[in-house]
């Protein structure tokens, strides 16, 4: 098949049969060397290309801001536990029942009724006393709110407060700084804000009445000759 091919072709026409079958066998070797070439120059190129198209623009972290995040995290783990030990040591009011109620428990936007003794825990000295006293539950001191909400109307307690809830390092007229309290509180009445409206608005008036006849009487028809 070779010396028929070698016999047909022209540029081999003057060499010897043994001469063109060794170039023909080279230029088969040399042919098979490109396309393998060409195959590998290809399989290279094409992952260049795949690499450039894939690749992530990300910039790369210093380890200084790596360490500086890692610090930040830890610095928050470390205060949140601090905070949580902080307010699991505080401690916390302690109310015993005189009589049970069989009322409504007032919210912080209402105002309560109360007939109230308060003493310093320490050695029992009465500091404030009050009968049908109205005050808002949200604006009391800490302890004071707390226990009111766990009352019910017609009710009464004894309602002991550390000072971290009370007056704390301050103190307060005749109470010491740093005094736990306890009160003996009857729980008489709730109101609404919009109940103590209306109700300030009628004691208003009276007072205006009230006055009205006063003025009245002063000001009346003078006396007979």
């Amino acid at each position: 098949m070779i010396e028929g091919w070698l016999e047909t072709a022209a540029p081999f026409s003057c060499l010897s049969h043994s001469q063109a079958s060794a170039a023909f066998s080279c230029g088969t070797h040399c042919a098979a060397r490109m396309v393998r070439y060409s195959r590998l120059k290809l399989s290279s190129d094409w992952g260049n290309i795949m690499s450039t198209v894939t690749a992530v623009p990300l910039r790369p972290v210093a380890k200084s801001g790596i360490a500086i995040l890692w610090g930040g995290i830890i610095l928050l783990l470390i205060g949140a536990v601090a905070w949580a030990l902080l307010l699991s040591n505080v401690p916390g009011i302690s109310m015993t029942t005189v009589r049970a109620g069989n009322g409504a428990f007032p919210t912080d936007s209402e105002v309560a009724f109360i007939k109230y003794e308060g003493r310093l825990a320490a050695d029992g000295t009465v500091f404030d006393t009050g009968d049908n006293t109205p005050l808002p539950v949200g604006s009391m001191i800490p302890g004071f709110s707390q226990g009111l909400k766990r009352m019910q109307v017609g009710g009464k307690y004894i309602l002991r407060i550390p000072a971290a809830l009370a007056y704390g390092p301050e103190g307060q007229g005749p109470i010491p700084a740093n005094s736990d309290l306890e009160f003996t509180v009857e729980l008489q009445d709730i109101k609404s804000e919009a109940e103590m409206r209306a109700l300030m608005q009628q004691q208003q008036m009276m007072q205006q009445m009230m006055q009205g006849q006063g003025g009245g009487a002063e000001g009346g028809a003078p006396p007979q000759p």
